[in-house]
Formats: structure tokens, C-alpha cells, sequence
């Protein structure tokens, strides 16, 4: 792998999934003895993790305000010096706004350095974007559905392979032991999330107005709701409307270690209106709590039959599921130990090798990575 040397890229302005999975990536490159750099905007998201972390290898350019939908000819430019200075042989993008500055600047990079565009998402594609799929040299979904999507595109399913994100976390207290840590019927029971506060992704809403029956049901039920975003202002109002003040908890972005705040809930809910594959979800099952989670594609892949999967918006479906697992103890043993088994399907480490394993065979040509 000596020859091997990867150039990852986002420019989100925020930490999320795609990010987090993009320095899990990084660090097993590193580990492996592979050369692994990063790119992307300077004092954000990203930049500002790898600066928490006190890790190195971070490359920080400009940005176009406003930027030009997915295409950025000023990030474009940073970009092409990154890769003058690195001189990778793969440039690999991690967001779909990565790929477009990759498209962008494609013609100055260098033929002998291979394009890999990583799809989280099952949005449909439209035209510019199928335009620029189709220019990769490999494109990486972490879902089959991602994959039907660009095959709805015309993008030749030659360039595309499915390789699933991959989690770290797996706490020894809540994964060695034979049965989940809790068990049913619940007294003062908790459930809640952790995601972005987005209603263009997450449903977050539904399941707060699951909580009013809930409530009804379990007078000691709480809910906490980790995480921040555009929506929280309007989620604060609709919990002082239903009058859950005292039920549900808005607690921002958690800052420690993810599993201390998963610790904190009896059940987990992941309430989406579209997922790749959610990290947090994962995690949850890694360590041992049941699950329920909005029926979506990625969330349908993940979860398969472990958890209880509710139609999206359905909120009375979602109140239905929760109260079943907060009282069924059968249900609630069996749903915690099939999501901790299932969760040994997502690691960090099946992510890192299959991805190298395209990085490698990408070289001999790319429709031999797509069939690594």
C-alpha cells in the first residue's frame, strides 16, 4: 500500500455522520501505515473536530458566499493546491457539495488520481448531480438504495458498490453481557434521540407528539432530545404547546463520549424522513437498547427486523411501538439482544477494509473496485 495515498474531502459547514465516518476512515488509513490527509473549510465543522481532537493532516480553504448550489469555484481552487501539495492517487469526497468541487476541478488534478464520491443519502438524483456521478471513478453508497437511486440516473452500476458506514463504539459494560441491561415493563421509562434538529431529514416533531399519549400512559415518561439545528426554536414551541415541558427535554449537542449519552435512555428512536446510515443508530443497538425508528430506507437496512420500524409521520404508530416496548418484557429483551447482535454487521473495521480494498483494485481500473 506504500503507493496508496488518500485525500478526503468535505466542506460542510457542520459535524455530523458523514464527517464523523470521514475521520474514522482517516484514523484506520493512518493506522494501516496509508498516507491520509483531509481538506475542507477552514474554522468549522470539521476543521474544529479535528482541532478538538488534537489531530493533524487538516487542510483548510475558503469558501464561496453564497456558494453556487454544489458548485464552488473558490473551494475548487483551494482544492487543486491541496492536491498539488499532497499528491494523492485517490481524492475522495464525503459529501455530495465535496463531489461537485471535485467535478469542478477534475481537469487539474491529475489523470494518474482517482475520484471517489461517497453517497449517504437515497435523495433522487437530478440532472447536474447524475452528470457529476457519472464522472466519478468510483462511487461508494452506503445503502442499496443509495445505489437504485444513481441507477434510476443512468449512472453505470459498473462505478457503484455498496459498502455500509461502520461504528467504533461498542461499551463493554452494555455489549459482553448475554442480556440487555434493562428489562420491561419500565418504571419511569426513558426514550429519546440523538440527531440534527432538521426537519428537511428528521421528524423529530412526531415524536414529541407521541409523547402527549405517552404521557397519558406512563406519568413518569421523559424524553431526551439530543442534538441542535435550524429547527429548535420551533420544537421548543411545540413542546410548550402540547404542554410536555416537564416530559420532554431539548438537551443540545451532547459533548462527551456518544455512548454516555445513549446510557441515559431505556429505548432509542431514530423518527427520519429519509437516512443513509445512521451512525447513531447503530450505536444504540451496539450497545443494547431496543429500537424504534421511522420506516425509511436506510433505517429498513440497518435496523432490518431487530427494532420496530413505524411509518414516517404516523404518530400514533410511533406512541403505539414505544409503548409496547416500554411494557412487554419479552419484547423489549428480545428487540435489546437482535439489535446488539445486528450491530456486529456495522463496524468501523468491515468499513475500513472494504473501502481499502476499492482504494486498491480502483488502480487497476474502476470497474474492477466496484466489484472489490
Amino acid at each position: 500500500m506504500g503507493s496508496l495515498r488518500v485525500l478526503h474531502c468535505d466542506f460542510e459547514k457542520t459535524f455530523r455522520g458523514a464527517e464523523n465516518q470521514l475521520l474514522t476512515l482517516h484514523m484506520g488509513l493512518l493506522r494501516q501505515g496509508i498516507a491520509s490527509a483531509v481538506v475542507g473549510t477552514a474554522d468549522v465543522g470539521l476543521h474544529m473536530e479535528m482541532r478538538r481532537r488534537r489531530m493533524q493532516g487538516f487542510t483548510g480553504v475558503s469558501r464561496l458566499r453564497p456558494r453556487i448550489g454544489e458548485f464552488d469555484p473558490v473551494a475548487a481552487l483551494g482544492l487543486i493546491r491541496a492536491v498539488a501539495a499532497f499528491n494523492p492517487t485517490i481524492v475522495h469526497a464525503h459529501s455530495a457539495h465535496a463531489a461537485g468541487i471535485i467535478y469542478l476541478a477534475r481537469h487539474f488534478i491529475g489523470k494518474q488520481t482517482y475520484s471517489v464520491f461517497h453517497r449517504t443519502v437515497t435523495d433522487a438524483l437530478g440532472v447536474l448531480s447524475a452528470a457529476k456521478y457519472a464522472a466519478a471513478d468510483l462511487i461508494i453508497s452506503v445503502s442499496t438504495e443509495g445505489k437504485k437511486r444513481l441507477l434510476e440516473r443512468g449512472v453505470a452500476g459498473g462505478r457503484i458498490v455498496v459498502i455500509p458506514a461502520g461504528i467504533t463504539i461498542c461499551p463493554a459494560d452494555a455489549c459482553d453481557v448475554e442480556g440487555p441491561v434493562r428489562s420491561a415493563p419500565l418504571r419511569d421509562p426513558v426514550i429519546g434521540t440523538i440527531c440534527a434538529l432538521d426537519r428537511t431529514q428528521k421528524d423529530v416533531a412526531t415524536l414529541v407528539r407521541a409523547c402527549v399519549s405517552l404521557r397519558e400512559k406512563f406519568k413518569g415518561l421523559r424524553c431526551h432530545i439530543f442534538g441542535d439545528g435550524p429547527d429548535y426554536k420551533a420544537l421548543q414551541s411545540l413542546i410548550a404547546s402540547q404542554g410536555l415541558g416537564e416530559t420532554v427535554v431539548l438537551r443540545g449537542w451532547w459533548q462527551g463520549p456518544l455512548q454516555d449519552a445513549i446510557k441515559q435512555l431505556d429505548v432509542f428512536v431514530l423518527p427520519t424522513f429519509k437516512e443513509g446510515t445512521s451512525n447513531v443508530l447503530i450505536a444504540a443497538m451496539a450497545c443494547g437498547l431496543p429500537c424504534v425508528a421511522s420506516r425509511v430506507e436506510g433505517n429498513e437496512e440497518v435496523l432490518a427486523d431487530a427494532g420496530l420500524l413505524v411509518p414516517v409521520k404516523d404518530t400514533q404508530a410511533m406512541a403505539d411501538a414505544l409503548a409496547r416496548v416500554i411494557t412487554e418484557p419479552g419484547l423489549y429483551q428480545d428487540l435489546a439482544r437482535r439489535c446488539h447482535e445486528r450491530s456486529k454487521l456495522f463496524t468501523a473495521e468491515k468499513t475500513l477494509q472494504a473501502t481499502v480494498r476499492c482504494y486498491a483494485s480502483l488502480m487497476k481500473g474502476p470497474t474492477v473496485a466496484a466489484g472489490a
